[in-house]
């Protein structure tokens, strides 16, 4: 009966207490006043737009508490799934008020406010209650004077009266459909039961919805699965892996994910978690180059937001080195060049490690031989010096840690090895000497220590080595100071004064001590020298050969200076001489002026043995220097005719000088080197002559001595008779 189809094709509702318009024609005033007024009528339609309004109200409240509930447990449902943030519950609070706004008017105010009147309640009737049809209807409308002039007053009145009686007999509670009254009643009444049901069984959720979806409070659903962090670090070295794992409780799902945020790029991934125990999950984060923000979710829980903060490690920014050697040593530290993964190190120093990082440190360690090392001393916030004793060889690793616990990626390795103090190095040498001396020469020598760190002593050591055994002499002392490297001294041993027969031989050997202080000085011997005894007819007979020897070379040097000359001439007067060949004539010319100068100084050998022997006095020997052994070092040198002259072939084959000149320079060398053997020729006959003098001498001694050894023997057979 909510619908009325009389008022939807758009009968004008009509008041029944209302009078009639003052400006109808007198005629029809007159009329209405003669029809009989259908009260009963009016009563029973007034009784039934009571009970239609009544149906519909409650109609409408049963849709409305339908909806309401509806729209409470799908909010309910929505927000519990999917944990709406503020701003999608206050939208969705404003949408649900919305629609039950809507829903109200729809239901409830509209239709109550729309008007039912009499005509259209009567057309209502008819149509559902058996009877004449339009008989109500036209009785509302003669009592009202409406269509009075096209019926008589008898009809009217007729009419009016039949509506009447039949209006008596209707009873308005039945043209109500009730069924779908309860129907909406019943509807409504389940759905609040439903939300009452809800509410009682579940107190906390109803009233954590109110607080949510009603009071807008910032307050969050429980969940079924909560996450805690078992593990991760706070900080992760630049480029390395981090390991993180979160404890389950509740309802255990079976995945979980990691999602991370890259803090600077912004770059987001997801990472599906390793589930290794009934409530663990676990991933590694490998490669992190930025520091991220990472969260949890598995099931229904989410873990609250942590942070990766990516830091570089502490690395060793500057090192050195500083060692105490011992006092005999150096007086105080030095500091070695950091330019070695291993570093010498004198025995019994103290070493002293300063390493700088590129960032503040928390400690350092140093681990000697796998021990570790005594304290550091933090010499700033980003410094530490690392002492110990330098006793054997240490193979030392620095680590570093950070003001965050991060330590350094690799430990820097420093190796040291205890270098013993080295016996000093020590030479002795003589010149102008061979191996044969008479017993009256002089030795000319010289004496040369070097120590890593300095020599206090250099001496030398002189003994004779004969048929009864050695017979040392003494040691004669040749610097003594202060420790310095290298050592070096000259000395002169005369035999003269020793009175040794020419037999057996004369050792001699240099010795030096240097300044260890660490168990004990040092000492060290050259290799001796050792000579051997000889009459002077030996050296003699020896230096004669030689002589003769270097003679020989420099006349083959004479020679090969003529052939030189003779070629050069030859391809130079041809006109066109070949390049190769006068390149090959200057290398010649070079190698003659070697050739020269090792004759020249072997002469000078051969004079320099005479002197030390006492054959020759220093003024011949000088003399012999000047005739002979200069004059090829003159010719042998740089600005010598010799070279010259191989200079002057190699500018006559450019054409810078003429061929004349290259050859005066060689005639000249010729002439030189003639001049220089026949003095060695000269001193050949002197010493052949000195030679024969000595085996006369030597032949008078010995038959002086064979005549004094029979003059004794006799005398003592004498004597025994």
């Amino acid at each position: 009966m909510g619908n009325l189809p009389g008022h939807a094709r758009g009968l004008t509702p009509a008041d029944e207490d209302d009078d009639e318009d003052e400006d109808e024609a007198p005629s029809a005033v007159q009329d209405s006043r003669t029809v009989e007024n259908p009260h009963t009528l009016r009563a029973k339609l007034a009784a039934l737009r009571r009970l239609i309004r009544l149906a519909m109200l409650a109609t409408g409240w049963g849709r409305l508490f339908c909806i309401g509930a509806a729209l409470v447990l799908a909010d309910f449902a929505l927000d519990r799934a999917l944990r709406l943030p503020h701003g999608a519950r206050l939208a969705l609070l404003c949408l649900w008020g919305g629609l039950l706004l809507w829903q109200f008017l729809r239901q409830l105010a509209l239709p109550l406010l729309r008007p039912l009147p009499d005509e259209a309640l009567a057309l209502e009737v008819e149509e559902r209650w058996a009877g004449p049809a339009d008989l109500f209807a036209s009785a509302l409308q003669f009592a009202g004077g409406g269509a009075a002039g096209a019926a008589s007053a008898a009809l009217r009145s007729e009419t009016v009266r039949e509506a009447e009686g039949r209006a008596a007999l209707m009873a308005p509670g039945r043209l109500v459909e009730w069924r779908r009254v309860r129907r909406g009643l019943l509807l409504g009444l389940a759905a609040s039961a439903l939300l009452a049901l809800g509410v009682a069984g579940r107190p906390a959720s109803a009233k954590l919805w109110f607080q949510r979806n009603v009071l807008l409070a910032p307050v969050d659903w429980p969940r079924r699965t909560s996450l805690a962090l078992l593990r991760a670090p706070q900080f992760v070295p630049r480029g390395e892996s981090a390991n993180i794992a979160v404890k389950a409780t509740g309802v255990i799902p079976r995945t979980a994910r990691l999602l991370l945020r890259g803090l600077e790029s912004g770059a987001s991934r997801t990472v599906v978690m390793e589930r290794t125990g009934g409530d663990t999950f676990e991933t590694e984060l490998r490669g992190l180059d930025e520091s991220a923000a990472f969260t949890v979710e598995a099931g229904d829980g989410v873990l609250e937001e942590h942070r990766l903060q990516v830091v570089d490690r502490p690395e060793v920014a500057a090192a050195r080195m500083t060692v105490v050697p011992p006092s005999y040593i150096a007086e105080g530290p030095v500091e070695l060049a950091w330019n070695a993964p291993t570093f010498d190190i004198p025995k019994g120093s103290r070493a002293t490690i300063l390493v700088e990082a590129t960032k503040p440190l928390f400690a350092a360690s140093c681990r000697i031989d796998v021990a570790p090392s005594a304290a550091p001393q933090r010499t700033g916030d980003r410094s530490f010096a690392f002492t110990f004793e330098v006793d054997r060889d240490l193979e030392c690793e620095l680590t570093l840690t950070d003001t965050l616990g991060i330590g350094s990626a690799e430990p820097l390795r420093v190796g040291i090895r205890a270098v013993e103090d080295q016996a000093p190095d020590v030479k002795l040498t003589a010149s102008g000497l061979s191996d044969m001396l008479v017993p009256r020469a002089w030795i000319p020598l010289t004496a040369r220590a070097t120590d890593d760190y300095g020599a206090e002593a250099l001496w030398l050591d002189q003994w004779y080595e004969g048929p009864d055994g050695p017979e040392d002499y003494p040691r004669v002392e040749l610097w003594h100071g202060a420790a310095r490297s290298p050592v070096g001294a000259a000395q002169i041993v005369d035999l003269r004064g020793l009175d040794l027969p020419p037999t057996g031989r004369f050792v001699l050997s240099a010795g030096a001590r240097d300044n260890c202080g660490v168990g004990g000085p040092n000492t060290a011997y050259s290799p001796a020298l050792s000579f051997r005894l000889v009459t002077v007819h030996e050296p003699l007979g020896a230096l004669l050969l030689r002589q003769q020897d270097l003679r020989r070379d420099l006349e083959q040097q004479v020679q090969r200076q003529h052939d030189v000359a003779r070629r050069f001439e030859a391809l130079t007067s041809a006109g066109s001489p070949h390049g190769d060949e006068l390149e090959r004539l200057r290398k010649t010319q070079r190698a003659l002026a070697q050739v020269v100068r090792l004759t020249g100084a072997g002469y000078a050998d051969v004079l320099a043995q005479m002197l030390h022997n006492r054959l020759v006095a220093e003024p011949v020997y000088q003399s012999r220097r000047r005739g002979i052994v200069q004059p090829l070092e003159r010719l042998a040198a740089p600005e010598g005719g010799v070279l010259r002259a191989a200079d002057a072939i190699g500018k006559a084959r450019r054409g810078d000088v003429p061929p004349s000149a290259a050859l005066d320079l060689m005639a000249g060398a010729v002439a030189e080197m003639k001049r220089v053997r026949a003095r060695m020729m000269l001193l050949e006959s002197y010493a052949a002559v000195v030679s024969s003098v000595e085996e006369i001498s030597q032949e008078q001694q010995d038959l002086l001595g064979r005549t004094q050894q029979e003059q004794e023997r006799i005398l003592d057979e004498l004597v025994g008779q």
